[in-house]
C-alpha cells in the first residue's frame, strides 16, 4: 500500500514558441499539434489555485504557501506507469485540498468514457484570482507582464495579476476573455490534472484528475481513454505535461533554497501614491503589497566566485528577471485605475503579507 500526498505543484513549459488560437477539437492541455510548447493564452487546461483570507488585516494565497497538501491519497499503483490501478484497490481520500473539488487517480476503470469539454467562457475561473504561482523557467515571460514576487515561509514565487482579492486585471469580467497575447502561467494551464507524489523522498507520481472540475465531462470532446482503455494522445500529452511540471517544481525549489542560503531575500513593499487631476500628490503613499524580494545590495555584496556560480546555473538571469519585473507594479496600478469598480464592491483589503 502506498500513501501519496497530493500537491498543488507549480508548472513548467514556459519555453518560447509559436502561439495561435485553438481550433475546436484540439486538446486544451499542451501545445497544439505541430506547434512548439505554447506559453501564451492559447493552450488552456486550466483553472487557478484558490485564494483564502488569513484574517481581517492580511490576505495570502494559503494553498500556495502551505508547503504541501492536506489531502492524502491511499491507492495501489501500476509499477512503471503514472496511472493508478483502480482494480487493485479502491482509492480513498483524506483531508482536503484548495481548488480541487474531487481529485481521483486517473485510470480506465473509473474514467472510461470521461474526459474534458470546453467552456464558452473558459477564463471565468481565473477572474477572481490575483496571484498565480510561477516557476523558474517562466520568470522571463511572466516578468514582462506581471511582478514576480516571493510569498510565505517557503518564499513561493508568484505572478501578481491584480491588486486585491477577487479581481484579476487580465480577465474581462463581462466576457470571460483573457487579455490577448498576455502570458498565461502554466499553473493555470495544467488544471484539472495534478500529480500525486508517492512520498516526500520519491520522484514517482501518479496523475490525478479533478472530477469536480467544470471541464470534466461524461460527454467529452477530449476523452481520457480510447475504446481499448488505452490513454489517448491527449492524455499522454497531459502525463508528459505533469512530468515536466513536477521537474520544474524541483528546480524552482532548489533556486529558492540557494537564494535563501545566500541570504539574498529581504522584505519589500509596493506602494501607490494617490494624485489629484493635476497630478499632484494627495496624502501619504499607500502600501499595496508586502513580499519577499531579492535585495540588490545583498546581490552586489556577493563574492565574484559566488556570482559566477549563479550565472553558470542560470540563477542570475532569473534573479534579474524578478528584479526587472517589479516595474510592472505601475502597470497593475494603471490597469486598476482604468477599471471601474463594480456596484457594491468591498473596499480593497490590506496589503498581502510576505
Amino acid at each position: 500500500m502506498q500513501t501519496w500526498t497530493l500537491i498543488p505543484g507549480l508548472s513548467a513549459l514556459a519555453s518560447a514558441g509559436v502561439t495561435r488560437r485553438l481550433h475546436k477539437g484540439e486538446p486544451l492541455l499542451g501545445p497544439p499539434s505541430g506547434v512548439r510548447d505554447c506559453y501564451g493564452r492559447f493552450a488552456i487546461a486550466g483553472r487557478p489555485f484558490c485564494m483564502a483570507w488569513s484574517g481581517p488585516e492580511a490576505y495570502v494565497p494559503l494553498c500556495c504557501l502551505s508547503g504541501g497538501s492536506a489531502l492524502t491519497i491511499h491507492q495501489r499503483f501500476k509499477r512503471g506507469s503514472p496511472m493508478a490501478d483502480a482494480a487493485a484497490n479502491k482509492p480513498t481520500l483524506s483531508g482536503s485540498l484548495p481548488l480541487y473539488k474531487n481529485p481521483e487517480p486517473l485510470n480506465p476503470q473509473e474514467h472510461q468514457g470521461k474526459g474534458l469539454r470546453y467552456s464558452d467562457r473558459q477564463f471565468d475561473f481565473l477572474k477572481e484570482t490575483h496571484f498565480v504561482p510561477v516557476t523558474l523557467g517562466e520568470f522571463g515571460a511572466a516578468g514582462s507582464r506581471f511582478p514576480i514576487i516571493f510569498l510565505g515561509e517557503n518564499k513561493t514565487p508568484v505572478a501578481a495579476m491584480g491588486l486585491q482579492a477577487g479581481n484579476n486585471l487580465f480577465v474581462n469580467a463581462e466576457t470571460g476573455e483573457y487579455e490577448p497575447y498576455a502570458y498565461l502561467p502554466a499553473f493555470v494551464r495544467r488544471y484539472p490534472f495534478v500529480a500525486a507524489n508517492h512520498g516526500p523522498d520519491s520522484d514517482r507520481f501518479t496523475v490525478c484528475i479533478d472530477t469536480g472540475s467544470h471541464l470534466y465531462s461524461d460527454n467529452p470532446e477530449q476523452p481520457f481513454f480510447n475504446d481499448k482503455g488505452e490513454p489517448t494522445e491527449f492524455t499522454n500529452r497531459a502525463i508528459d505535461f505533469v512530468r515536466r511540471f513536477e521537474s520544474d517544481v524541483k528546480l524552482t525549489e532548489e533556486f529558492v533554497k540557494r537564494l535563501t542560503e545566500l541570504d539574498l531575500f529581504d522584505q519589500q513593499q509596493a506602494t501607490f501614491q494617490p494624485r489629484n487631476a493635476q497630478g499632484e500628490a494627495q496624502g501619504e503613499p499607500q502600501v499595496i503589497a508586502s513580499y519577499w524580494g531579492v535585495s540588490s545590495e545583498k546581490l552586489r555584496a556577493l563574492k565574484p566566485e559566488t556570482l559566477a556560480s549563479l550565472r553558470d546555473n542560470t540563477y542570475l538571469g532569473a534573479i534579474y528577471a524578478h528584479m526587472l519585473s517589479l516595474a510592472q507594479w505601475e502597470n497593475l496600478i494603471a490597469r486598476a485605475s482604468a477599471r471601474p469598480l463594480s456596484v457594491g464592491a468591498p473596499p480593497p483589503p490590506a496589503a498581502p503579507e510576505a
